[in-house]
């Protein structure tokens, strides 16, 4: 793992169930979550800025990080999650519980850091299964960024055949998005052909199928579609968490690292924050890090894959 920073090798990471000259650590300590950011926006090229950045994520995630008291198939209970996403060069791409979760409602925060003073934020809502209150907040949302009957077409299709499980919208620019979850009888091809967005998916499946290193199946979900509200498009995302059951293993973070360099992304770089993310905590035994992907579409032109590592 190289990274152009002194500073990185002056602190050594964690083993994680390694033998040493002593022989094996039964109990590999966890790296501290600050101590572990600071790491990631080395990798991702922050240089001196990682320390602040560090410092300022670490501050927001302990209102959450001991917090058990809401999940979703997507963070499995965790307050930090990192993403990789392609194409594009590599960045720090955190995403963070805003204390604890109201009547199964979850507030996240989402920063996006690159190396200069530019960084993306978003807010993020997700919900611990059918939440009444969600539809009211996407009313809400909806109405911010004037897309009110977008979300009302989206859910005429949608709504029937699954529940809103997410909500994003940027705090910088005219941007929101809805996401459902698919009920495991609503197929996500034919879900799609119902909203004219049927050209998206032999490519999104193509894509999704190499990372999982199988066909895509009858039993691969649970699905999730992504609809902007800001805008009118066949923009589209497709995601499952189907990646979760797949166990930690080398062949799995290969498939992901030469992914993300082929659809353009720093496949050196998905591989490292991987390595690292596996080495700063402590013996799994069903825990799993890559927990869901997200293929964006354009109609049947491909856009970005991100995937989401929870630590």
């Amino acid at each position: 793992m190289q990274v152009n920073d002194k500073s990185f090798s002056q602190v050594p990471l964690p083993s994680r169930g390694r033998e040493q000259e002593r022989g094996p650590d039964p109990t590999p300590a966890a790296l501290e979550p600050t101590a572990l950011l600071y790491y990631a926006g080395l990798l991702a090229g922050l240089g001196a800025a990682a320390r602040s950045t560090a410092d300022h994520l670490g501050r927001r995630l302990k209102a959450a990080e001991a917090s058990d008291d809401g999940r979703t198939c997507i963070d499995g209970g965790s307050a930090l999650m990192f993403s990789l996403l392609a194409p594009g060069r590599r960045s720090l791409r955190v995403l963070v519980r805003d204390g604890l979760a109201v009547d199964g409602v979850m507030a996240w925060s989402r920063e996006y850091h690159q190396p200069g003073p530019v960084v993306e934020c978003w807010q993020s809502e997700t919900f611990a299964g059918e939440v009444p209150r969600a539809w009211d907040h996407a009313l809400e949302v909806a109405r911010g960024v004037s897309g009110e009957e977008r979300l009302h077409r989206d859910h005429r299709i949608f709504g029937p055949r699954g529940w809103i499980y997410s909500l994003s919208w940027s705090t910088e620019s005219h941007a929101a998005s809805v996401s459902w979850r698919l009920d495991r009888t609503s197929p996500p091809e034919q879900t799609l052909a119902l909203a004219g967005l049927a050209a998206s998916w032999p490519v999104a499946s193509e894509i999704l199928g190499t990372l999982l290193g199988q066909p895509i199946g009858r039993s691969t979900g649970p699905w999730s579609i992504l609809r902007p509200l800001d805008e009118d498009s066949p923009r589209v995302r497709i995601g499952t968490t189907s990646i979760a059951r797949l166990p930690e293993d080398d062949p799995k973070r290969r498939r992901l690292a030469t992914l993300v360099d082929r659809l353009g992304g720093d496949g050196r770089y998905a591989e490292a924050l991987y390595k690292l993310v596996d080495a700063a905590s402590p013996a799994r035994t069903v825990r799993r890090i890559a927990r869901a992907v997200e293929v964006e579409m354009l109609g049947d032109q491909f856009v970005a894959l991100e995937v989401f590592l929870a630590v």
